[in-house]
């Protein structure tokens, strides 16, 4: 990291080690000298996920990779580490799994099947539900809004028979 409003400020390694790999990097507007970054600094072959201070350099452990998580989502309000993405190596299924806190226990909240798509947007203000694309029982996906403790569907906020949710922003 180099302060770049600081005229010649040197770089810093935020994620020291040899062959240290950084992945996934979140950053957040209400936390300014944070970002969230998966280094495989633990394990070299699982990206465990960081919070960094990138003032300060220090790198807290902030969800350890069980050795299944090729992918993490953080919370926007509480800039939490909430989501983890899992495939599954025997049928090519995609797990979404969540928690309610940086403390509290991962719970499966939908599980996709090879050829269907779906993944979380973002987690709503409320806490307790999510906006989530998934194809799961229809021919294209579409914009959800999904329970987080059940995971079952709260409301259809958009789709289309015609084509597949696209980005959403």
């Amino acid at each position: 990291a180099v302060d770049a409003t600081v005229a010649g400020a040197e770089p810093r390694d935020l994620t020291p080690g040899d062959s240290v790999k950084a992945q996934n990097i979140i950053s957040n507007k209400r936390f300014p000298d944070d970002i969230l970054v998966a280094t495989n600094q633990r394990d070299p072959k699982s990206f465990d996920m960081y919070r960094c201070n990138y003032k300060t350099g220090d790198l807290v452990l902030d969800a350890e990779n069980p050795g299944d998580v090729v992918g993490w989502g953080a919370e926007d309000f509480s800039f939490e580490v909430r989501e983890a993405v899992v495939r599954n190596q025997e049928d090519s299924s995609t797990t979404v799994r969540v928690r309610d806190n940086a403390s509290a226990e991962w719970r499966v909240l939908k599980t996709f099947p090879y050829g269907e798509k779906g993944s979380l947007v973002e987690f709503c203000a409320d806490g307790e539900s999510c906006l989530m694309t998934s194809s799961l029982e229809r021919d294209t996906s579409a914009l959800l809004k999904v329970d987080l403790t059940t995971g079952n569907v709260i409301e259809e906020i958009f789709s289309s028979e015609k084509c597949d949710v696209g980005s959403v922003v």
